[in-house]
């Protein structure tokens, strides 16, 4: 055997044990990170928390009720005035014994009364997903079945962020912003929600119409991450969404006038 020969073997010799323990290595290390990345996969890829908006009663709001005032109620709204606090304890008590509910006026609305949610969405994943769609899942709506309503005309103009939905129309939410140049466009054809990776949790406020029917519903959410594109759902809390909507044909409304706020019935004065 030759000097050379020798030589080569010697040197393979001594290279094997440490490609070997390269090699090792290099597999060891791409199954930990492929470990890794199917646990970061586990589970939900985001949390949300879901407020609703507080509505007040100096923005445009209007109250549904579920069953007409009797005579004697009607007296006691119409006679009320809400500057006084007694009075506003003797209005609340009458809105929440007829399981009223609160919808928001926005200015510029054809059909304007909304209920609002705040939507805070955070992702603790280490890879990075984006929100790229949103609609209203297993929508399930009936002729809207309140007997009352009681309006609070809106004081002046107001911005609109975010996303709205007029469930009587589409379940896909439209840019709420009178202010973007894309106002009243289908809002994920020019925005998404960047989450995970370290990201800024990321905030929407969600308004929603329903016209003249009540409805309930869960929000399906289209995300896209370097597994392709998923959905998640989410609730109001452990619930799903509802939203009363306006009668076409209230037995009974009354609209507050003011300074001082005081209620005139209605009903059938079309001077109102």
């Amino acid at each position: 055997m030759t000097l050379a020969v020798v030589t080569v073997l010697a040197l393979l010799g001594w290279a094997f044990p440490y490609t070997l323990d390269y090699l090792s290595t290099e597999t060891t290390t791409r199954r930990a990170k492929e470990a890794e990345e199917k646990i970061d996969r586990e589970g939900p890829a985001f949390t949300s928390r879901v407020r609703e908006e507080e509505v007040g009663l100096d923005g445009g709001v209007v109250i549904t009720m579920d069953r007409p005032l009797t005579p004697a109620e009607s007296e006691t709204l119409t006679t009320a005035d809400l500057g006084k606090e007694e009075d506003v304890r003797r209005f609340n008590k009458l809105v929440a014994s007829h399981g009223g509910e609160k919808l928001n006026v926005p200015a510029g609305r054809t059909d304007p009364y909304t209920r609002v949610w705040l939507m805070d969405l955070f992702s603790d994943r280490a890879a990075s997903l984006s929100i790229v769609g949103m609609r209203a899942k297993d929508l399930r709506c009936e002729p809207a079945s309140a007997k009352t309503v009681l309006h609070f005309p809106p004081q002046g103009a107001g911005t609109y962020e975010g996303m709205w939905f007029d469930l009587s129309k589409n379940p896909y939410p439209t840019i709420a912003d009178r202010s973007d140049k894309h106002f009243g466009k289908p809002f994920f054809s020019y925005k998404k929600i960047d989450l995970g990776n370290g990201a800024t949790p990321g905030g929407l406020r969600v308004g929603v119409t329903s016209g003249a029917k009540d409805c309930d519903w869960v929000f399906e959410v289209e995300y896209r991450d370097a597994e392709g594109t998923h959905t998640q759902q989410i609730k109001n809390g452990e619930k799903r969404f509802t939203i009363d909507g306006y009668p076409e044909h209230p037995e009974q409304t009354f609209v507050s006038f003011g300074p001082p706020d005081y209620f005139k019935d209605c009903s059938t004065d079309a001077a109102c």
